[in-house]
């Protein structure tokens, strides 16, 4: 995945971001992968809503999440949304 903007700056820093974020993803499991989907698709819902809605516990969830590297891809989401809004905002 390559991400290309009008900004080569910004292209070159997300992409290398996306490059070590590659390296957390490559070694998920199949499960892993559908439980960060479920994960992103519900992130208003706690961890422990989140549990009742699979039928996992909120220990459960929080290790699924941990192991699939949740809390920090959604900060790299986070930044990334960041960064192009100040790109937006300096046109």
């Amino acid at each position: 995945m390559i991400v290309t903007s009008p900004w080569q700056d910004l292209n070159r820093e997300i992409n290398l971001m996306i490059t070590l974020a590659s390296i957390a993803m490559d070694n998920w499991t199949a499960n892993s992968a559908e439980f960060m989907l479920l994960s992103i698709d519900n992130s208003q819902l706690s961890q422990k809503e989140l549990g009742q809605k699979t039928g996992r516990t909120q220990s459960s969830v929080s290790e699924a999440q941990a192991r699939a590297y949740y809390p920090e891809l959604m900060q790299f989401e986070q930044y990334y949304r960041e960064r192009v809004s100040e790109k937006m905002k300096s046109k």
